[in-house]
């Protein structure tokens, strides 16, 4: 680990980090990081953030209202963000809350996926085992395991061979 992220967990809610997980949070351990500092962020009571083991990450910023799953020997390129919730939900008059859970639904990323750099996660998507993010995709539907996914809206491209 490089710096020190930022965790900041609710009573209530819960951060798993897993063995041999990586968290940097220094321009020196990823040039291409704007952020800096990682954030993981359990919001809500009952939320849960899971990073599974040695998952790899950069200036990362993970919010949980929900419930947030990373799998084993994911890396999330730098300044990736994945979120749970839209943080605030519209009421039919037009006003909106800051009721966190009003709009959240689960996130998770499979096992040895790789997100690149800038890559944000929208609320109720999962991304299968192997899957690959482009750099700057805007992911808001779920992405097939061994797939490549790039765009915003992110698209799959391809699928790729799963590795053994």
């Amino acid at each position: 680990m490089t710096g020190k992220p930022l965790v900041r967990c609710t009573k209530g809610a819960k951060i798993v980090i897993e063995e041999g997980v990586i968290i940097h949070s220094r321009l020196r351990s990823n040039p291409v990081m704007s952020r800096l500092t990682s954030s993981l962020s359990a919001i809500a009571p009952g939320a849960t953030l899971w990073i599974g083991p040695f998952v790899g990450m950069s200036g990362t910023c993970i919010t949980a209202a929900k419930e947030v799953t990373i799998g084993e020997q994911t890396i999330l390129g730098g300044d990736v963000l994945i979120t749970d919730t839209d943080f605030h939900a519209r009421y039919e008059d037009g006003t909106w809350t800051n009721n966190a859970l009003a709009s959240a639904k689960p996130v998770k990323v499979g096992a040895r996926c790789f997100l690149g750099a800038r890559v944000v996660i929208l609320k109720g998507v999962t991304i299968g085992d192997g899957a690959v993010i482009g750099a700057g995709a805007v992911v808001t539907k779920d992405v097939p395991a061994n797939a490549i996914a790039a765009g915003n809206p992110a698209r799959v491209l391809e699928k790729i061979k799963p590795s053994v």
